[in-house]
C-alpha cells in the first residue's frame, strides 16, 4: 500500500515553489561564456513558471494523490531516471540505479556564487547520508569544462556524493533544467519536483521528503 502523503511535504513544495519564482529573477546565475548548454542563457519570467512544476508526471493515465499532485505511472517514474551520465572519477552512472530512492539532484555551475552558497549545506547532507541506502542526493555539474566542475567539488567538499560532469548539458535538458542552482525532488515511488533558487534549509526538505 502506498504511504499516505503527509501534509508537510506539499506545503514544502509551495514554500520552496513561490521563493523560487522570485529567486529565479534575481539570485539565478547567468551563463558562463564558455557554457555548452542549449537550453537558454539565463533564467527568464516565463521560465520561472516552471519551477513548482512535476517533472516527468501528469500525463494522460497519471493519478492524483487528493493534493493536486500528479502520481506518475510506472513507466513515466522509469523513464523519469531513464539518463546516465559520467562522475567526476570518469565512471559511468546510470540515475536508473537510484529509483525506489529518495533522491535529491542539485544542479550547479562551477562559477555560479549562489551554487557556492548552497554547497556546504549539500555537502553537510551527503556526508551525513553518505550510506544511507534509502536516501541519495547527486551534483550535476555544468555550464563549464570538466576541470572546473572536478575543481569545484574538491573545494567545496561534495567528494562523499556522486558528482556528474555534464559539460553537453544532456542531463539538465532532459530534467528541464535552464538555471542554476536548482533542484530536482524524487521521492521512493517517482513523483518529482523542479524548484529553481536557493533553498534555506535543504535538511527540512530532505526529512520531509523521506518521510513520504
Amino acid at each position: 500500500m502506498r504511504k499516505p502523503v503527509p501534509q508537510g511535504f506539499w506545503r514544502v513544495q509551495l514554500w520552496l515553489a513561490i521563493p523560487a519564482l522570485c529567486l529565479i529573477l534575481f539570485t539565478a546565475c547567468g551563463e558562463s561564456e564558455d557554457s555548452t548548454l542549449t537550453s537558454g542563457s539565463e533564467t527568464t519570467a516565463s521560465q520561472a513558471q516552471a519551477a513548482d512544476q512535476t517533472v516527468g508526471a501528469g500525463a494522460d493515465g497519471a493519478e492524483t494523490d487528493g493534493s493536486g499532485n500528479a502520481e506518475p505511472t510506472a513507466e513515466q517514474a522509469a523513464a523519469l531516471l531513464d539518463i546516465s551520465g559520467t562522475d567526476v572519477e570518469g565512471q559511468t552512472v546510470d540515475l536508473s540505479s537510484y529509483a525506489g530512492r529518495d533522491l535529491i539532484l542539485f544542479f550547479w555551475a562551477p562559477w555560479c556564487s549562489y551554487c557556492q552558497g548552497e554547497a556546504p549545506q549539500v555537502s553537510e547532507i551527503a556526508n551525513e547520508f553518505a550510506n544511507d541506502p534509502d536516501f541519495a542526493i547527486v551534483g550535476v555539474g555544468g555550464r563549464d569544462n570538466e576541470g572546473a566542475i572536478k575543481g569545484f567539488v574538491e573545494d567545496y567538499d561534495l567528494t562523499s556524493m556522486t558528482n556528474l560532469v555534464d559539460v553537453d548539458g544532456a542531463i539538465w535538458n532532459h530534467f528541464g533544467v535552464t538555471g542554476q542552482p536548482a533542484f530536482v525532488l524524487v521521492n521512493d515511488d517517482g513523483r518529482s519536483q523542479l524548484v529553481f533558487g536557493t533553498i534555506d534549509d535543504l535538511r527540512s526538505v530532505v526529512d520531509d521528503l523521506q518521510a513520504l
